[in-house]
């Protein structure tokens, strides 16, 4: 079985298996999607995370910014705080949708953030357990595995240099 002539021509590189067409172009609409299912999808894989963690018997008393007192991480702020940390990623990440290479910057802001956001967690005073604080620094993680790369994603489907121009006859 011979190749097609095509076979042998350098394709373009793309995120996605084929390249999005010129007229395809994502959107902020198309982002601020992604930041809504990526956050849900995020909030509720922290939510069973919290489960089984609170099954287990692990403590969710945390101390909070500011306070002097120990107090529980209730359920709901689990499943919201991944949702508006996607929202609020999704407005930065909207600044490099049509930038060259935007994905690895938001790739890189995300790793930044989440980095930075473990401090929370694994700074706790001494009477909180390391169990609860290496949950707490597992759901920061897995909030960033599940919305970075997708966001990401979407912003490099922008990327002027990955575009594919089609004539008018070829949309047809």
């Amino acid at each position: 079985m011979t190749e097609p002539h095509w076979a042998d021509e350098p394709q373009p590189m793309s995120v996605t298996p084929i390249d999005p067409p010129e007229h395809a172009t994502p959107t902020y609409t198309d982002m601020l999607k992604a930041g809504i299912v990526t956050g849900v999808s995020a909030g509720l894989a922290c939510l069973l995370i919290w489960a089984v963690a609170r099954l287990a018997g692990v403590s969710f008393d945390v101390q909070a910014p500011g306070r002097d007192v120990l107090s529980p991480v209730p359920w709901y702020v689990v499943a919201l705080v991944p949702l508006l940390a996607a929202l609020l990623g999704v407005v930065v990440a909207g600044l490099f949708l049509g930038v060259r290479r935007g994905s690895i910057y938001v790739r890189g802001g995300g790793f930044v953030v989440a980095v930075v956001s473990l401090v929370s967690p694994l700074a706790q005073p001494v009477e909180v357990s390391w169990a609860t604080r290496l949950v707490l620094a597992s759901m920061h993680l897995v909030t960033y595995l599940i919305v970075v790369p997708q966001v990401a994603r979407v912003v490099a489907d922008s990327d002027p240099a990955r575009r594919v121009r089609h004539t008018p006859a070829e949309r047809a």
